[in-house]
């Protein structure tokens, strides 16, 4: 069980999606989600910031069940060290991505870029923010 969820960890981090998981270890789709959430609940975010850092924020779509039950990964790197330096998980609406950014104003940053997703030019202030 121990390699089974070594491997699972490992395609998670290489970016393979659940199903795409089940096919590769021939295992069951619970067995998968519930490595990945056991996993997921020893996370920690970095919380070892100075203010003044440029930050990246993206974000992952993911489903659970069907695909109307869309959810987002979404996270902030240090653009220098490439850490992570916070992520959120939850429904794939603002109020998951305010969270995250929310958070990361505190840390009071230089600058924080994004890919062109709408949303962040509302919850990011103008002269923070840069697509």
């Amino acid at each position: 069980m121990e390699g089974t969820r070594s491997m699972v960890t490992k395609l998670v981090v290489e970016g393979t999606g659940i199903r795409g998981i089940v096919r590769i270890l021939e295992i069951g789709v619970s067995t998968v989600i519930r490595t990945i959430i056991k996993a997921a609940s020893r996370l920690k975010a970095s919380r070892n910031c100075r203010g003044g850092l440029a930050f990246e924020v993206d974000e992952m779509w993911t489903y659970i069940g069907r695909k109307d039950n869309d959810y987002w990964v979404a996270y902030a790197l240090n653009r220098k060290t490439r850490e992570v330096i916070d992520f959120e998980v939850g429904k794939r609406t603002k109020a998951t991505l305010k969270q995250l950014v929310g958070r990361l104003l505190v840390l009071k940053p230089r600058v924080i870029r994004t890919d062109k997703l709408t949303i962040y030019q509302w919850l990011i202030p103008v002269e923070l923010y840069q697509a």
